[in-house]
């Protein structure tokens, strides 16, 4: 930011009203409380010259850098715009609300108003150095963009195999219970568990049919004795 603070220094042949007088007053007051980084009080100071004049557009230029240092950007910058209406003030204003809106991430604002200051003054080096770091920071935030959007895009299809594979493994339970059972709609295990209670039932049957022995069955014969 350049720090360009306007004095203003009237002859009382010139300046004869006590108003103009006490605006140039104010003005050097201002200047004062800026040089002591009382910034507020030098605002305060630009800003009761507005009160004043509207149109002073030196008041504007000097209350810009109050406000920069402020750290309020954005006044500074319409600040600056104001004061940009004056030729003498002109490239300088322009200048300083680049840097307002460089440090708002205003990059497009601050790359068109470099321009201008160096269409003024094509020997600025400070124009010159100052819109080539703000169209590097443009680039690089356009490219973080994109890779936000590729980050944002890979996630969401992260998200959505993970659904793919939930919904397969689902299917694949629901295959898997569906194959447990048979063509008449029974479990495997009821099905088993029947046929079980079947086999427990007609190993009771032959237990019962080998305890009766055949008719035809022979008699052991009598072992042979010994008189």
């Amino acid at each position: 930011m350049r720090a360009i603070f306007i004095a203003i220094a009237c002859a009382a042949v010139f300046c004869g009203a006590a108003a103009a007088e006490s605006e140039n007053s104010l003005i050097r007051q201002g200047n004062s409380s800026y040089n002591a980084k009382a910034y507020d009080k030098a605002f305060e100071a630009y800003a009761s010259v507005l009160g004043r004049d509207p149109k002073n557009t030196k008041a504007f230029y000097n209350a810009g850098d109050a406000l920069y240092r402020l750290e309020q950007y954005d006044k500074a910058a319409q600040s600056y715009g104001a004061a940009a209406g004056d030729k003498k003030l002109k490239e300088s204003a322009l200048y300083n609300a680049g840097n307002a809106y460089y440090k708002q991430g205003q990059y497009d604002s601050a790359i068109n108003s470099y321009k201008r200051a160096l269409l003024l003054d094509h020997s600025d080096k400070d124009a010159k150095r100052n819109l080539e770091i703000a169209l590097k920071h443009k680039n690089q935030s356009q490219q973080q963009q994109k890779d936000n959007k590729k980050n944002d895009k890979d996630q969401d299809k992260n998200n959505q195999q993970q659904q793919n594979n939930q919904d397969k493994n689902q299917n694949k339970d629901q295959q898997q219970k569906q194959d447990k059972q048979d063509n008449s709609g029974m479990s495997r295990e009821d099905a088993e568990r029947i046929m079980q209670m079947a086999r427990e039932k007609e190993d009771a049957t032959m237990s019962k049919r080998q305890a009766t022995p055949r008719n035809n069955q022979p008699e052991p014969n009598q072992p042979e004795q010994d008189w």
